[in-house]
């Protein structure tokens, strides 16, 4: 999974928070492409007669000439065959979207807040209400809620829990696999960057070895 092939949550600007959700064009779409290679293939090269005029200094006639006076045969030996990649191309649905603003308001500084896809959103005809980026279903039942764990600058994390009934239903109707990307790495950073590469050096670290990854798939 590295490479950052996997695509990332869509960030929905320019928006008010029940626009992207009541207003279809308002918020990007997260339906994305994924291909994979699933195999190789032996592809035959066509022959075909090339003529082409190639422009050669004095110095270069007299080294070919050479060449062609010493050897008795000249081969030229071209591919006949090449393995050719086979593709696989899935339909994916980022379940969760961005709702993405930056202002210098007081009214309207809420940042990054992480919510439920408008597909899922719209297929299972879920609400919100102010000042709240939970969201709920028609008959007031909660469907979903958002929240964020704040320690410091750098230690931060904000999560979408959602109805296991809901998910359930969505994804049975709509015939989904919910996949489980995992990726992550640890380096160690230290403000030294003399010291930060001693120490890399020293202890013999890669930040390759640090790397964790794993793909789970829900039942």
């Amino acid at each position: 999974m590295g490479g950052r092939w996997l695509p990332e949550i869509v960030e929905n600007h320019y928006s008010f928070a029940q626009e992207i959700i009541y207003i279809d064009k308002a918020a990007m779409s997260n339906i994305r492409e994924l291909e994979f290679v699933v195999g190789k293939k032996k592809v035959k090269i066509p022959k075909k007669v090339i003529k082409s005029t190639i422009k050669i200094s004095d110095d270069q006639k007299e080294i070919l000439q050479k060449i062609l006076n010493d050897a008795k045969h000249i081969v030229i030996d071209f591919p006949t065959e090449y393995e050719k990649p086979i593709y696989k191309k899935f339909r994916v649905l980022l379940p969760v979207m961005e709702y993405a603003c930056s202002s210098h308001s007081e009214l309207n500084n809420i940042g990054y807040i992480p919510i439920v896809s408008k597909e899922i959103i719209q297929y299972l005809k879920l609400s919100n209400e102010p000042q709240t980026f939970n969201l709920f279903e028609e008959n007031g039942r909660i469907a979903s809620i958002v929240t964020n764990h704040f320690d410091k600058e750098k230690n931060h994390e904000k999560f979408v829990y959602m109805r296991k009934d809901l998910l359930d239903r969505f994804i049975a109707e709509n015939d989904y696999k919910l996949i489980w990307c995992i990726w992550g790495e640890r380096e160690p950073f230290l403000n030294d960057i003399g010291f930060h590469h001693d120490f890399h050096q020293k202890n013999n670290l890669n930040y390759k070895d640090l790397k964790f990854q794993d793909v789970i798939e829900y039942e």
